[in-house]
């Protein structure tokens, strides 16, 4: 009886031993088990009006000493200053972007003759009312009109961008879904979860302020008037990488 009770102990032990080495043969398994998966891009575009526009102006004065030319230079953004005025732009949009004084010489002959000096101020404003398209374009005239400033470049812009943002990032992801659905028909599989997304480009394209072309009485071309901006949409473009488990 003795022996027979160490017999079923023994088989005990043995029967749990080879239990344990099978579940731990599993765990290992389970721990370097690799999913299926599809790597697929995805792209997504949404079109939304610009909130905001952007001047760059640029102010250039030339005179016989550096001082002068700073002087001229100043005495002309005041005047630009004085008429921002009247369009209630908060200081903190209306930026100085870079002040320099330059000697320019005369280079003819082998020769280098101190001409003058060029002093320059580059300034940006930024309008962000309801109506700044109707806005930038009056600024656009009245600027015009003060004679010896640049107008470098005037774009609209997007300032608020989650919204947009969003719905772009949305339609990436249904297209890479889209595709990796394809490729899992294609290869007799089954689409799962989503196991990663990662951004892979964002590009903002801005558009150009435009104005309308009229036609002088004399039928040639006139620019008729920066009053008349017409801000295009703008277009968000996303690209994601989405990796898809699949069965």
């Amino acid at each position: 009886m003795r022996s027979q009770n160490i017999l079923f102990i023994l088989a005990v032990v043995i029967l749990a031993g080879s239990l344990i080495h099978i579940g731990n043969q599993l765990t290992n398994r389970s721990n370097n088990f690799t999913p299926n998966t599809i790597n697929v891009m995805g792209e997504g575009k949404a079109t939304i009006a610009p909130d905001s526009m952007r001047i760059y102006l640029a102010v250039s004065e030339l005179a016989d000493t550096t001082q002068e030319a700073q002087t001229l230079a100043n005495t002309k953004v005041n005047q630009i200053m004085d008429m921002l005025e009247g369009y209630d732009i908060p200081s903190s949009d209306i930026k100085t972007e870079s002040v320099s004084i330059n000697e320019e010489y005369d280079r003819t002959d082998d020769w280098r003759n101190l001409l003058w000096y060029r002093a320059n101020q580059n300034i940006t404003i930024t309008i962000e009312s309801d109506d700044f398209a109707s806005i930038g374009g009056q600024i656009v005239d009245e600027v015009a009109q003060v004679g010896g400033v640049k107008i470098n470049n005037t774009s609209f812009v997007l300032k608020d961008r989650d919204a947009a943002m969003a719905e772009a990032r949305e339609k990436a992801f249904n297209n890479a879904q889209m595709k990796a659905e394809q490729l899992a028909d294609a290869g007799s599989l089954r689409l799962l979860k989503a196991l990663s997304i990662s951004d892979n480009s964002i590009d903002y394209n801005y558009p150009m302020a435009r104005a309308e072309m009229a036609m002088a009485s004399d039928g040639a071309l006139w620019m008729g008037g920066w009053a008349n901006l017409n801000p295009w949409e703008m277009e968000v473009n996303v690209q994601i990488q989405v990796v898809f488990e699949t069965r």
